[in-house]
């Protein structure tokens, strides 16, 4: 049985520059979205620190999810927000344990 997995990425961006990194995080919600095996995708902005985004992803499996990491969409879109961002963007890996 394959089991889904999710990527969550976090992002802050650098003082001024909160709307280009909302702009790139909604563009690259659209990109992901239309990738074969992603199962959701959703970006957000925190309530608390408007400078502050995470984007959530769910895919079909581990596979799916590093073939996608490793196109060259994704590379341009991780080095663009980490030239606008305080730091680098922090991408975790989680597993569906419902299906354990």
């Amino acid at each position: 049985m394959q089991r889904s997995f999710a990527l969550l990425m976090f992002m802050k961006a650098s003082p001024g520059q909160e709307n280009r990194l909302r702009k790139l995080v909604g563009e690259i919600r659209a990109q992901i979205r239309e990738q074969d095996g992603c199962e959701e995708v959703v970006a957000h902005e925190s309530e608390d620190n408007p400078n502050e985004f995470m984007l959530y992803q769910r895919w079909a499996s581990s596979d799916v999810m590093l073939e996608n990491q490793r196109m060259p969409y994704i590379k341009r879109f991780i080095l663009e927000a980490d030239k606008i961002s305080e730091s680098p963007v922090q991408a975790i890996r989680w597993i569906d344990i419902a299906e354990k």
